[in-house]
């Protein structure tokens, strides 16, 4: 007896390394169980990984942190612009790099530039807490709910992405709406 499924099915070809076809069918509730799953462990994995460089970090540095009183206006706002914009390299089919650019930015500059490395955090912040939205987002598209809130944060995220740019270029500390705080 074979089950019946009223979820619409996903057919995926794929070239194998010998150039033979390999095809095969699946839910679209399982391809989206499969990309909110594999999200969830991306997150989690850069979370574990932020908070030991976080910790790393303050025992090397004695505990001093950056402040927005550390932003001069002389100072060079490139490196910061360009960290406050990758995320938008998600709209161009580059998945994570949301996560992955700012915490390499924060593993790289946490010494030697700390106004970088807390520009760094706080995106890391943002788009750990944005990815968790999303992966919610995910599991409720089952209920087409999901495509409106899938949508909403996707606009949110480019506003919000662009007006801390747009901050940083002005010299001001930019800030995060909704945005968690998991590391300090």
């Amino acid at each position: 007896m074979t089950a019946v499924s009223c979820a619409p099915l996903v057919r995926v070809t794929v070239n194998s390394a010998s150039g033979a076809p390999f095809q095969t069918e699946s839910s679209f509730l399982a391809m989206v169980n499969l990309l909110a799953f594999a999200s969830l462990l991306t997150l989690i994995g850069v979370l574990m990984y932020s908070r030991h460089l976080q910790t790393t970090s303050t025992i090397e540095s004695g505990g001093v942190s950056a402040s927005a009183a550390d932003r001069s206006p002389e100072m060079s706002h490139g490196r910061s612009i360009a960290l406050n914009l990758s995320p938008l390299l998600i709209f161009i089919g580059m998945p994570m790099v949301h996560l992955l650019v700012p915490l390499w930015v924060f593993k790289a500059t946490r010494q030697q530039n700390p106004v970088l490395a807390a520009d760094a955090k706080h995106l890391l912040n943002f788009e750990i807490t944005w990815t968790l939205f999303v992966i919610v987002g995910l599991l409720l598209s089952v209920v087409l709910v999901g495509l409106l809130i899938l949508t909403a944060l996707l606009i949110f995220h480019l506003v919000v992405t662009l007006q801390a740019a747009f901050s940083i270029s002005k010299g001001r500390t930019p800030r995060f709406p909704l945005s968690l705080t998991f590391l300090k």
